[in-house]
Parts: C-alpha cells; structure tokens; sequence
C-alpha cells in the first residue's frame, strides 16, 4: 500500500523542473492533465473550507470578542455572513453567477478550439492559475456565504491584476510598441492560441466583481490574512503538479517556427518570475536561487505588494462610497 501511495506522488509531480520536458504523461495524453486539476481543485477546497471555518473564524470571533470586553466596541461580525437585505442578495447572487457562467465558458471554450496536442493538455495545467481558480473558488465563497473567501481570492489575484491596467494603458499610450510591465505581454507569443486571448477579459473584473458581489471590501484585514494561505497554497501545488516548459512537436503540435517550439506555463509563478517581467529587483531577488528560497522570497514578495494593493482598494472603496452617498 505504502508503495503504491509512494508511486502515486512520484507520477503526480511533474518533471524536468527547470528544464524543457518531454515526458510522454505532458505531451501525449490527458491522464495528468486531468488528474493534476481534479487533485489541485480538490486540496485546495479541503484546505481552504478547512482553513477558513475552523481556524479562520474561531479566530474572527475571538479577536472581537476580546475587543468588545476591552473596550466596549460592538461585537458586529456581520461581515462574515450573507447580507441581510434583498439588494446586497441580489448582488452576492449576480456575482456568483457571472463568475461560475464565465469560467465555465473559458475552460470550454479552450478545451474545445485549442490546437490538439500540448496546447489542449496544457489548458488543464492552466486552469490551476490563480486567476482562474479565484473565479471558481470566489463563486463557491459568495453562493455559501463565506463573502471573506471571494474578497480573500480578489486581494491574492491584486498586484497581478492590477498591473494589467497599468499595462495595457501603457501600451496604449507607446502606440501599441512596449508593455511596461510585461504581465500580458504573453498574448502577443507566437504560439498564444487564440483562445487565451478572447478569454483573459477577467484579469480586468474578477476584482470589482467580487468586491461587489461581498458589498464592499469589508475587514480588508482579514481578506489579505485568508490570501497569505491562499497563495501559498497555490504556488506549492503547482510548484509539485505543474511542469515548468513543455517541447512542442511541429508536427503534433501545429508549430510554425522555431521560436514557438516551446510551452511556458510556469503556473503561478512557481519556478521563476514571469519571463517578461524584467525588474530588476525581482529578478535577483528570485532568479537561480534553491526552491525553498525562491517560494519564501516570492510570497514575501507578492504579500507586500498584495498588502499595498489591498490598502489601495479599500480606500478607493471608501472614497467612492463617499462620493455617491
């Protein structure tokens, strides 16, 4: 038994870490494909619901407790429930069902018109993007009233989604000649299928969306604590399920020339910062450094810009709520 479990976890975990793979389980059938999406969706709801309702709140409800017998503040968790007036439900139910209806239309639609071969697998080892798992797990938050979940996964998803603006605007703004980030820089590869770039359109709305969905962006705090976990979740299990760079096949594979012989996942950013991301800073701070370095000063890295965009969000919220009262 013990040799079987052993065998399992050897053939989960991808290969050829660092190195392009060409191993037969990445290229040539959707057995891991499959099998490393079911696993990765299924430890992250265990760890999170887990995580979230016997660790989370029992530390919620201690803290204002305490509060409250300190110095008489009101005992007010509303915040981790659903609302309680028809407008709010509305919007909570609205939000879930955009999220669900559209990450169901991506993966479809991926599944279905990307070139067979690599780039039909690898749609599976992209659906593990954080981006992507923030629409699915933000909808499961707001359809259980869990509303601190989907903000939760709106602040994980911040800096990167954030910087899409940034991006897009500046390229716009260098007459469509230079992304001054790089973050979406990959639609423009060679070998992007033509999929990914009709269905990136939630790197603009996934954070307002859930915001709405959750009221506002209330107990910023606690949504920026639940993202830590969130984080850190997702880069370690794609880090183990998701191989790095997959060879492509002219003649499997539909490529046209050498440049695009090659597919870059590097989900979540497990191996190496984004490979058009050309900050200094960031790259010496992770570039040819040993894994557990890497992972550590990546999730530093990541929460203190997701705890810059967090404070940004709360008091663009609050100025707006300012000005349309």
């Amino acid at each position: 038994m013990l040799d079987f479990v052993k065998r399992m976890l050897i053939w989960f975990r991808a290969d050829d870490s660092f190195h392009v793979t060409s191993h037969p389980k990445h290229r040539l059938s959707w057995q891991h494909p499959i099998a490393a999406c079911f696993l990765h969706y299924a430890i992250c709801a265990v760890v999170i619901v887990t995580f979230y309702d016997f660790l989370f709140i029992p530390l919620m409800k201690w803290i204002y407790e305490d509060r409250h017998e300190i110095d008489g503040a009101l005992n007010d968790l509303s915040f981790l429930m659903c609302a309680n007036n028809e407008d709010d439900e509305r919007a909570r139910i609205f939000a879930a069902r955009i999220s669900l209806g559209y990450v169901i239309i991506l993966l479809m639609t991926r599944l279905l018109t990307n070139t067979p071969g690599v780039h039909k697998y690898s749609v599976l080892y992209e659906f593990c993007w954080l981006c992507n798992s923030s629409l699915v797990f933000g909808a499961f938050g707001l359809y259980s009233c869990r509303p601190l979940i989907a903000t939760g996964f709106a602040v994980a998803v911040s800096i990167d989604q954030l910087l899409w603006y940034v991006d897009i605007i500046g390229y716009i703004l260098s007459g469509l000649r230079k992304f001054p980030i790089g973050v979406c820089k990959y639609l423009f590869w060679k070998n992007t299928q033509w999929s990914s770039r009709i269905t990136c359109t939630h790197h603009f709305w996934t954070i307002p969306i859930m915001i709405y969905g959750c009221s506002g962006l209330k107990c910023w705090w606690g949504s920026w604590i639940l993202n830590i976990v969130f984080v850190l979740l997702h880069v370690l299990l794609a880090r183990w399920l998701t191989p790095f760079k997959i060879s492509l096949s002219k003649e499997k594979d539909n490529v046209m020339n050498e440049e695009s012989q090659i597919k870059y996942l590097n989900v979540n950013l497990c191996y190496e910062l984004w490979g058009d991301i050309k900050v200094g800073i960031l790259r010496r701070a992770g570039d040819n450094q040993p894994t557990f370095v890497y992972i550590l000063r990546l999730n530093l890295w990541w929460q203190l810009f997701n705890l810059c965009c967090v404070m940004f969000l709360y008091g663009a919220e609050s100025f707006l709520r300012r000005v349309m009262l």
